[in-house]
């Protein structure tokens, strides 16, 4: 039981800790790279989609607490079915989510980058912002599945996997961000770059269900809606204070 219990407190730690360095991090990077070589006008575009960085996140954490708090549970009841059973099915959810709002994204991307703060006397940057955010659309599904499933692989004794997928995020960022540059992709590339960053950073991640000892299987499930419903109850204080942290830094 403490064994479960120390790899619960690893779970949340992590999760909360990947969250914070992958957005923000993300942003960072992005902001570095842009002012050295694209210029100030460019710099300024990626700070005025910061609060997309913020929305997204949003959506990890408001799943990601509550199916660990749940599955842990189960773990240390020994209902590992049903610990399989309510993290596919989260994932499932979690998928069709990120999804939609990956389409509404690309499809609004002009009134979001207005909403943003691409207008009055901002307006010239904004077809700058919405470049940077068509970039960035392709981040929202792998971000959302690598916050619903990090805490669960935690658990599943993933610790090194998790770890080496987040060093791979950071570093082909870093990499596809000054490519991008080389190859005049502008700002769509530093958005692209991030998003590329992520997707491999999942990629990695979903390694370990290639692992014989695991508790851990990917299988498709029917949903059952009061469990996700439970999720995100469980979720809405963790996921509002975290939310609220990042509003301020962003």
């Amino acid at each position: 039981m403490i064994a479960i219990l120390t790899r619960a407190f690893m779970a949340a730690f992590c999760t909360s800790a990947l969250t914070e360095f992958t957005q923000i991090g993300a942003l960072l990077i992005d902001g570095l790279i842009t002012s050295r070589y694209l210029g100030a006008e460019k710099m300024a575009a990626v700070g005025i989609a910061a609060p997309f960085f913020f929305l997204v996140g949003i959506i990890g954490t408001s799943i990601a607490v509550g199916l660990q708090t749940v599955c842990t549970k189960e773990m240390g009841a020994g209902n590992t079915g049903r610990m399989n059973y309510i993290f596919n099915e989260t994932l499932e959810a979690a998928l069709a989510v990120a999804l939609a709002f990956s389409f509404l994204v690309y499809l609004e991307a002009p009134p979001m980058a207005a909403m943003f703060g691409a207008r009055g006397r901002a307006i010239l940057l904004l077809d700058e912002t919405i470049e940077y955010l068509h970039g960035l659309v392709g981040e929202v599904v792998p971000y959302v599945l690598l916050s619903v499933i990090t805490p669960l692989v935690l658990l599943d004794n993933g610790n090194r996997i998790v770890m080496i997928s987040s060093v791979t995020g950071a570093v082909s960022n870093i990499f596809l961000d000054i490519l991008f540059v080389r190859l005049d992709f502008g700002i769509w590339g530093m958005g692209m770059a991030t998003s590329l960053s992520v997707i491999l950073s999942l990629l990695v991640l979903l390694s370990h269900f290639l692992r014989k000892n695991r508790i851990l299987h990917l299988k498709p499930v029917p949903i059952n809606l009061t469990n996700i419903g439970r999720i995100l109850i469980l979720s809405g204080p963790r996921a509002i204070h975290d939310e609220c942290h990042r509003a301020r830094i962003l």
